[in-house]
């Protein structure tokens, strides 16, 4: 799996260039947003074409896509749940400095039995690779450490006074995945409110 930065195209410049390279072929690409491209189709974001494949998967299983789904979490040895809060602030790039001081130094995030530890070189490690192979550091990715996968990222809007917040929380039951992950919301929450004033009514989570 290879990440890009934020937007389509750059998901579409992977298809065309290892097509046109003879390389190892991208067989899937795609996005929060609900868009996706498969191997084979146009290089760009289809969302109809999503539809129809989760039909077309829903027909030959001939199971509900909740049993599909379920079926797919268990294979895997690890959980995952990703949530993201949208935030309304006007002091948007003092969020973004400080969640970007962390990603270069490290620290600890909340309260000790939160137990958010940054770990800053992988942190680093993900945003000097996105600014030599694209000319960007889109947003802050937080890694932690101590064998925790789960991740925080934020960015801001170029244009608007908003901030997006997204978590990941990884774990070994989706029950403690969706714990981690409602940790890692609380803690970023709790520091909005408290250190930026961000009323809590201009946190909301985007489901």
């Amino acid at each position: 799996m290879k990440q890009t930065p934020v937007g389509y195209k750059y998901i579409a410049e992977e298809f065309i260039e290892h097509e046109e390279k003879g390389e190892e072929l991208v067989l899937m690409g795609g996005e929060s947003s609900g868009g996706v491209s498969v191997i084979g189709h146009v290089p760009e974001k289809d969302g109809i074409l999503a539809n129809l494949l989760i039909i077309e998967l829903i027909g030959k299983e001939k199971r509900p896509l909740s049993e599909i789904l379920e079926q797919i979490r268990d294979s895997v040895p690890q959980k995952y749940v990703f949530r993201e809060l949208g935030v309304h602030t006007e002091r948007k790039d003092d969020v973004l400095a400080f969640f970007r001081k962390l990603q270069s130094e490290g620290g600890t995030l909340g309260a000790p039995e939160a137990k958010i530890e940054i770990d800053a070189k992988p942190s680093s490690a993900i945003s000097d690779a996105l600014e030599k192979d694209y000319g960007t550091r889109d947003g802050v990715k937080l890694m932690l450490k101590n064998g925790d996968e789960s991740w925080l990222l934020i960015r801001t809007s170029g244009t608007e006074p908003i901030a997006r917040v997204y978590a990941e929380g990884v774990a070994g039951t989706m029950q403690a995945a969706q714990d981690r992950s409602q940790v890692l919301l609380d803690t970023v929450t709790k520091i909005l409110t408290e250190q930026f004033d961000v009323p809590a009514n201009q946190i909301k989570e985007r489901k």
